[in-house]
């Protein structure tokens, strides 16, 4: 029997290169063939260390084994067997021969006798094979030591060629890495992407858990910290710090060293200030690579070992060389580059901030008709090179509204004819301000985006494919965008609504054969989002809402309930690999969310709990806990998505949060395309100045507390509503909401209590109404709704829908231990009401009427003709 184990083993071994695979194999079947209940595997480390490569114990992996090192003073027999190349045999842990710490180990094990044999191949002992028995003394036969033995040698020769081809695979690993980062070098123009791409590469090829790029700065004589790799991630503050190198002479030297730099902890002759340094971040070893560029210094590379001092062959010192060589070009290559581009898009810059402070949705659009267009290209074959050209392209398509006024820009009614001949400038001027930086077809291409394709567009009038193919691609996407993304005067038109336009305007508007290619690709996104929604909802499923109410700050990290919605959303999404990243978020006010748990695997690119952020409209139609019917790309800060969410509901139904789920749109693009350096450089001029510039916008419009539209902003929509829907006779109907007794709430429980009121009031609100309604804070504890298209059962219904809602409302009070809170609604609608002004007076009235009438009601201001007298009387 032990003989045809034996040979089983044997043939496992030999077929397989895997050194995991080989050892896991080699002790499990060990301990059949020697009937032990376990079996050990240890590799000789440096002097003196033994390292446990695999350990079985009654027919299971012991995991927490694996990787351990036991120093040879404390184990005897291991130390016995390697340096006496016998096998070593003890019967029971009486045996004087046993150290005190293997005693005591073979003790917690309830290990009572030990077989100990060398692993010897050619010639050397690489460790030992160790068979334990528990429970019981066992005296170890010599046809059983023999046996194992046996079982030594064949596990030894497996284990050693499966070494050397591990060590063949790294060779070639670190050489494809080397490659990888050339392509990188030459492929991208963005240093910032390029150098992270190159110190990752360079600490992982040659397995340090950190690695750093300096850039040397010759005019200020001066270093910075361009980029970082950490396998264990913490906050550098020093990056992109300058700091002189007068003060730091032996990083001077680095820099003008000739060749690669090796600094060990225990080196004698190191340096004061480089002990110091290293001491105080726990290096044990650095190795520093000069950077240069002919004769001139550019930096160094970095790589730093915190375990233990390291010995490097000259295969490492090479291979750390071709990582600096490759830093160096990236750098030279980078310098040349950022001289161009100051160049060309200084004035860009400043068109682009101007523009994107307008209007809030700009920004989105910009970068969801770039995606649109990219995935459009790509269906119809279009190569790379010509793909990246349309993406920068499509950036910029809509620079040219900097010379359209804010007036027009911003209406919400239709445009006079004075106003269309303005806006009909903007694609000519556009053109005229990308013609000197993009080839001829693309400034075409922006030229006559809005053309149609049977003549009756602008500027020019062009029909069918006398237009260009480029302006055909933007006119489906751009329109594409806009009719599937809401606006502050009316909203998004659904998924199958859109697919409906398109073909509707297929012939008329729109390229026929584009609309039927772009169908195929809403198809492939249509399906990426569905898998992207069931794994919403799964994780959504899971979640506490409770637990998911308590965390809104950055120190909430360390609560009990952020680390189960965490490990929560990491299982869902490891069992959803076509996930790319899951987050949850919370409302903060109308067009914000607040970031609560990121499900990064990686601390240093996840987003920090607490971090606000501009609501999208999936987000908006999650928290009202609707479903967002629209297929659209999501973009924000961290680029282009697909994306999917799901509502986090307490108890009784209302949403507490959103679970988002995205991915980047695949479809079969080229390499490289969304992510280009130029269109890069591009979106992020325009994402900064949006960021920057439209946040303002936003304060200035949205009240600091609720989030909710402010006082002035409400009499602006108030205003722009009847001008625009005055001429279509629609139906307007408003809400004037006061909280009861609210100023006693205040009194009697504390300003703190009055303040998470009003901001669940608000939540209460916006939940209640549809996409393109608006709800603002009036003033103190007095909300507004403006609800579009809504004739007075219409705006009954949702009264009285928010007069339930909060009368339902608890929150809690230090001395009685919960508050209630009722509110009291007047409602109007324009029918009634001739202006503006008379509206707001009626909802007023009735919402007093509501008050003196016993309040938590909803009054209507068409019943009060006749009441008026009599109430007037009671008055």
């Amino acid at each position: 029997r032990r003989e045809r184990l034996l040979n089983e083993l044997s043939l496992k071994l030999g077929s397989s290169l895997d050194l995991r695979e080989v050892l896991d194999s080699a002790c499990r079947r060990i301990c059949s063939i020697l009937d032990a209940g376990g079996c050990e595997i240890w590799a000789r480390r440096e002097a003196g260390v033994v390292e446990c490569l695999a350990a079985w114990e009654d027919g299971e992996a012991v995991e927490e084994w694996r990787g351990r090192r036991l120093s040879l003073e404390d184990w005897a027999v291991t130390r016995l067997a390697i340096e006496g190349g016998e096998t070593v045999a003890i019967a029971s842990t009486a045996d004087p021969r046993l150290g005190e710490e293997e005693r005591a180990m073979m003790r917690e094990w309830d290990q009572r006798s030990m077989l100990v044999t060398p692993l010897r191949a050619r010639g050397r002992v690489l460790g030992t094979l160790e068979i334990t028995q528990s429970g019981r003394d066992r005296v170890f036969t010599a046809e059983e030591a023999a046996t194992a033995e046996a079982c030594a040698r064949q596990t030894a020769l497996a284990i050693d060629n499966a070494t050397l081809y591990e060590r063949q695979a790294d060779h070639a690993r670190r050489l494809q890495a080397l490659l990888v980062a050339g392509r990188a070098v030459t492929s991208s123009l963005n240093i910032q992407d390029v150098l992270a791409s190159l110190v990752r590469s360079a600490a992982t090829s040659l397995g340090f858990p950190e690695a750093l790029i300096f850039e040397y700065h010759e005019e200020a004589d001066a270093m910075t910290m361009r980029s970082v790799y950490e396998e264990n991630p913490t906050v550098y503050e020093d990056l992109d710090k300058p700091y002189p190198l007068a003060d730091y002479p032996s990083d001077r030297a680095l820099l003008e060293s000739d060749d690669v730099v090796v600094e060990t902890i225990s080196d004698p002759d190191l340096p004061a200030d480089v002990r110091e340094s290293m001491e105080r971040h726990g290096e044990q070893t650095c190795l520093t690579v000069p950077l240069r560029s002919g004769a001139s210094r550019l930096g160094m590379l970095t790589l730093v070992e915190t375990a233990a001092e390291r010995v490097f062959s000259e295969a490492d010192l090479e291979f750390a060389r071709g990582f600096g060589e490759q830093a160096a070009m990236a750098m030279h290559n980078a310098q040349l580059f950022e001289n161009v581009k100051g160049m060309h898009l200084g004035n860009l810059r400043a068109l682009s901030s101007a523009l994107t402070a307008k209007d809030i949705y700009t920004i989105g659009h910009t970068a969801r008709v770039a995606a649109y267009a990219v995935l459009l290209a790509a269906e119809l074959g279009w190569n790379p090179r010509r793909i990246q050209l349309l993406e920068e392209a499509t950036y910029l398509h809509d620079i040219g509204k900097i010379a359209v006024a804010d007036r027009v820009l911003l209406k919400s009614g239709a445009l006079t004819d004075e106003e269309w001949a303005l806006m009909r400038q903007h694609p000519t001027i556009s053109a005229e301000i990308i013609e000197a930086l993009l080839d001829e077809e693309y400034v075409a291409g922006v030229r006559h985006h809005h053309e149609r394709y049977d003549g009756t567009g602008y500027p020019d009038g062009l029909a069918g494919k006398d237009i260009p193919v480029v302006a055909r691609l933007l006119c489906l996407v751009d329109s594409y965008d806009a009719m599937s993304s809401r606006r502050v005067y009316r909203p998004a038109l659904t998924h199958e609504e859109c697919i409906g336009e398109l073909r509707s305007c297929s012939g008329s508007q729109f390229d026929p054969d584009m609309v039927e290619a772009f169908v195929r690709v809403l198809a492939h996104l249509d399906a990426q989002r569905a898998v992207l929604q069931a794994a919403a909802f799964e994780a959504a499923a899971a979640i506490d809402a409770d637990d998911h109410a308590v965390l809104r700050r950055p120190q909430d990290v360390a609560r009990a309930e952020y680390a189960r919605i965490l490990r929560s959303l990491r299982q869902t999404r490891r069992a959803h690999p076509e996930v790319e990243a899951m987050f949850t978020t919370a409302p903060a006010g109308e067009l914000r969310s607040t970031i609560v748990v990121d499900s990064d695997e990686d601390d240093a690119t996840a987003v920090p709990t607490g971090e606000v952020v501009f609501s999208d409209d999936l987000t908006l139609e999650t928290f009202a806990g609707r479903r967002h019917d629209a297929n659209v790309v999501v973009v924000n800060r961290w680029g282009t998505w697909i994306a999917a969410a799901a509502p986090i509901r307490a108890g009784d139904g209302a949403v507490a949060g959103a679970v988002t789920t995205c991915r980047q749109p695949g479809n079969g693009l080229p390499a490289g395309v969304l992510k280009s350096a130029v269109s890069d450089t591009f979106a992020e001029i325009m994402r900064t100045a949006a960021a920057r510039q439209t946040r303002a916008e936003i304060e200035s419009m949205t009240d600091a507390l609720t989030g909710l539209y402010n006082h002035r902003r409400f009499h602006e929509l108030l205003m722009e509503t009847l001008s625009g829907e005055r001429a279509d006779e629609a139906d307007i109907a408003l809400l004037f909401c006061d909280i009861d007794h609210f100023k006693q709430l205040n009194d009697r429980h504390g300003h703190l209590v009055g303040d998470d009121v009003l901001r669940r009031v608000s939540r209460i609100l916006t939940s209640s109404i549809r996409r393109g309604d608006v709800a603002a804070r009036y003033g103190g504890d007095e909300f507004c709704l403006l609800l579009r298209g809504a004739g007075i059962d219409e705006a009954m219904e949702v009264a009285e829908r928010v007069r339930e809602r909060v009368d339902q409302l608890h929150v809690a009070a230090a001395d009685s231990g919960e508050a209630g809170v009722s509110i009291s609604i007047g409602v109007a609608t324009l029918s009634e009401r001739r202006d503006g002004q008379e509206l707001l007076a009626g909802a007023d009235r009735a919402m007093y009427a509501a008050k003196d009438g016993g309040r938590d009601r909803v009054v209507r201001a068409d019943t009060l003709q006749e009441a008026r007298p009599r109430l007037a009387t009671q008055l």
